[in-house]
């Protein structure tokens, strides 16, 4: 029986992520990208990128254009004997990822172009299309027919979560911390949000064996105020502060969507209800290194280090480019 894949959906550099992802750890796999704006392949063989496709254009130029896209949905599944010996890219995966991104940040598609289309879903055939948003109002239900089976489906289209996270984090940048900590006379410090004050002191006790100075707030919001004034190498955040869910969490949201530049500088480590400790995939969708669940936070140190020496491997090849691209 054929190995099946992974499915799962993209947001913004959640791709790129996820290209990073495979190739690191040596996988063989056909990535299929279905996005608002076209549909493409990307194979990676032996950790490399050799190939990619879209309707116009296959080898770098489609590569290029499939990581451009913000949004859409992926499956994956082992690459079979065909594809391995279809090889259109040459460059190195660091090489193409790094180019990516800069190709990316060129591209970025307007706030109004990304609200045109919203998704809609049958239950029936399970098919999946694309409806023009002005046609379903905010907070309303709108009935139609879908375009293959003729089934009823019910479109929603709910106010955008992001858009009240993002006023909700803009207001905080005007605020006056509460917090007078002169974060800034640590090298390496650890920053702990957790509401919980039994899980802060035993996180607290084992970072400190590593010489960390550790951080702790019981809020997001005094967590983005640490994060402005401090220079953290660990981030710790309980997914149940400020939300109840990683999906709700203002902190995380924001540490989401930092630059690559800075994001790369530290390691995210997640507190969860939801995921299993280690889960690779459940901190990939969360935009997280590490997932840690609440009933194994005794072990989070040796799993944060071991995560910290594979960051640093991940990330030498990004690095290394940038000190040549600098020197140029």
């Amino acid at each position: 029986m054929q190995e099946r894949g992974f499915q799962g959906t993209v947001v913004n550099v959640s791709l790129l992520e996820l290209v990073q992802l495979f190739c690191s750890g040596q996988k063989e796999v056909k990535i299929r990208v279905h996005s608002p704006y076209g549909d493409g392949i990307i194979c990676i063989a032996g950790g490399q990128i050799t190939h990619a496709k879209t309707a116009d254009d296959e080898g770098e130029v489609a590569f290029y254009t499939i990581m451009s896209w913000d949004k859409g949905e992926f499956s994956s599944q082992p690459l079979d004997a065909q594809m391995k010996g279809t090889v259109t890219i040459h460059k190195s995966w660091e090489q193409l990822l790094l180019e990516a991104a800069k190709i990316s940040d060129e591209r970025k598609i307007p706030k109004k172009q990304e609200d045109e289309l919203i998704v809609a879903y049958c239950n029936n055939c399970q098919k999946r299309f694309y409806v023009p948003a002005e046609k379903v109002p905010y907070g309303k239900k709108v009935k139609a027919k879908c375009p293959s089976c003729k089934s009823e489906i019910v479109i929603e289209r709910e106010e955008p979560v992001e858009d009240v996270f993002a006023t909700e984090i803009e207001k905080w940048k005007y605020e006056e911390a509460e917090s007078t900590t002169a974060f800034d006379e640590f090298v390496e410090d650890v920053l702990i949000c957790t509401p919980s004050s039994e899980m802060a002191s035993t996180l607290k006790e084992q970072l400190e064996e590593h010489g960390y100075q550790i951080h702790i707030t019981k809020r997001g919001r005094d967590g983005f105020f640490a994060l402005r004034k401090g220079n953290f190498k660990i981030i710790i955040v309980d997914e149940s502060s400020d939300g109840g869910e990683s999906g709700r969490n203002l902190l995380i949201y924001y540490l989401q969507r930092l630059p690559m530049r800075i994001r790369r500088k530290f390691c995210l480590c997640v507190i969860s209800d939801k995921y299993n400790t280690g889960d690779v995939w459940g901190a990939f969708k969360i935009g997280a290194d590490l997932v840690i669940n609440k009933n194994n936070v005794e072990v989070a140190s040796d799993l944060i280090h071991y995560t910290i020496s594979r960051l640093k491997i991940f990330y030498e090849p990004f690095t290394q480019e940038l000190e040549i691209l600098r020197a140029e």
